[in-house]
């Protein structure tokens, strides 16, 4: 049991080492018609083709309209430049939405304004556009064009018909992946992984994305501004990191906060106010995604060459790679603050419903784990995630276990 009957705070120290700097040879990265040659798949691994699969490849034919032979055509239309135009007006990113608006409309060989003449023409298109997607990427989700039809729908003022089959507003996640995550082993791991096969800086993408959990295009072009605090914990002061990250998603601030004293040294080591990799944001994509899913490979979360239905563990860590980490440190805050969903939510999410649901899903072990803390109730037997009653004290095992102390 820890003391509590210290005379005076002992501060411990963050010993910061000089700056790493570690040079990372870019990446070429496909764009929407490599997407398209790659039959409208989002990060699809590779598999042999039949005349089949080529006789539905949206492949550039006599009666494609001029506008959609290149993706730089498409976007110089007045109709998608205005689009682009709102997207920022709104602090939204707008390529994550024209690219899908150019697959459709290049898949289905039509002018983006037929996507929005009426409602009931768009979810006719929509549905043509599923019904070629469907014979190409069986069981694979259409969820994120459906976001792009919806939202070029609502910048071009047309009333969307609510409860629509066609394109519904709901997601397509059932909470299949709430309790997809890395155990504190596996993530220390990692660390080691990435810096040897990517570099310092992608070390510390990963790091920060598991500790802080910002959405990946935000992690993208974040710049470090970490403030330095210190809590008490049983008469001595342990340094943490606080700072606050916009998500243009859902257009606020969210606080966040560094325990891992492994993380907060990776921090010192980074330039204040600078982006943590100064490339193109489909470079970092890229390198981060082609990274983690060789890490995931090696520490036997999926297998070479099996593809993975939706809904299972193993297409989140293949598709979804960087996003996988958002999952995981939905976890770890969970397993640091006694599964208070409600207090963890203040940190990234909207509500406790969507991280409980979505992300971290509650478990019976989890609540026959209430109460347990590594640092003042540590079990007789332990596993390798370990659980705590508070953050702070979350805080000092880590110091103890990681020889910060």
């Amino acid at each position: 049991m820890p003391s509590n009957e210290l005379a005076s705070p002992r501060s411990v120290k963050l010993q910061l080492p000089s700056t790493v700097e570690e040079k990372v040879e870019e990446e070429p990265t496909a764009d929407i018609n490599v997407e398209i040659k790659k039959h409208i798949t989002d990060n699809k691994p590779k598999r042999k083709t039949n005349f089949r699969d080529s006789i539905n490849r949206p492949k550039i034919q006599a009666d494609t309209p001029h506008c959609l032979t290149s993706k730089k055509l498409f976007g110089r239309l007045d109709i998608i430049d205005k689009f682009v135009g709102k997207c920022k007006i709104n602090k939204l990113g707008p390529n994550r939405y024209t690219g899908r608006l150019y697959t459709i409309c290049r898949a289905l060989k039509i002018h983006p304004k037929e996507l929005v003449t009426n409602f009931e023409t768009t979810e006719q298109l929509f549905t043509d556009f599923e019904s070629l997607w469907d014979k190409i990427n069986p069981g694979k989700t259409t969820e994120e064009y459906r976001k792009a039809v919806r939202k070029f729908l609502t910048y071009n003022n047309i009333t969307i018909m609510p409860h629509s089959k066609a394109i519904p507003a709901t997601t397509d996640s059932k909470g299949d992946y709430s309790r997809v995550h890395l155990t504190n082993t596996e993530f220390t791991q990692g660390l080691d992984f990435i810096e040897k096969k990517a570099g310092f800086e992608y070390k510390a993408l990963y790091a920060i994305m598991h500790e802080m959990f910002p959405r990946p295009e935000t992690l993208y072009g974040y710049t470090p501004n970490i403030d330095i605090q210190y809590a008490e914990v049983d008469g001595k002061s342990y340094p943490y990191g606080e700072t606050e990250i916009f998500e243009k998603k859902q257009k606020k601030y969210y606080d966040k906060i560094i325990l891992d004293p492994r993380v907060l040294k990776i921090t010192s080591q980074l330039k204040k106010d600078v982006p943590i990799c100064n490339k193109p944001s489909k470079v970092i994509e890229a390198t981060l995604s082609a990274v983690l899913r060789d890490f995931y490979k090696d520490i036997g979360k999926i297998t070479e060459g099996v593809m993975y239905k939706k809904g299972i563990d193993g297409w989140l860590y293949t598709n979804r790679p960087i996003y996988t980490l958002r999952h995981s440190a939905a976890m770890l805050w969970m397993s640091r603050t006694n599964f208070n969903a409600t207090l963890v939510s203040k940190l990234g999410w909207e509500d406790p419903k969507t991280l409980s649901t979505y992300y971290a899903k509650t478990t019976v072990k989890n609540i026959m784990q209430s109460g347990t803390c590594y640092y003042c109730r540590p079990p007789q037997t332990k596993t390798n995630m370990a659980v705590f009653c508070s953050p702070t004290h979350a805080l000092a095992y880590y110091f103890k276990v990681f020889n910060f102390a």
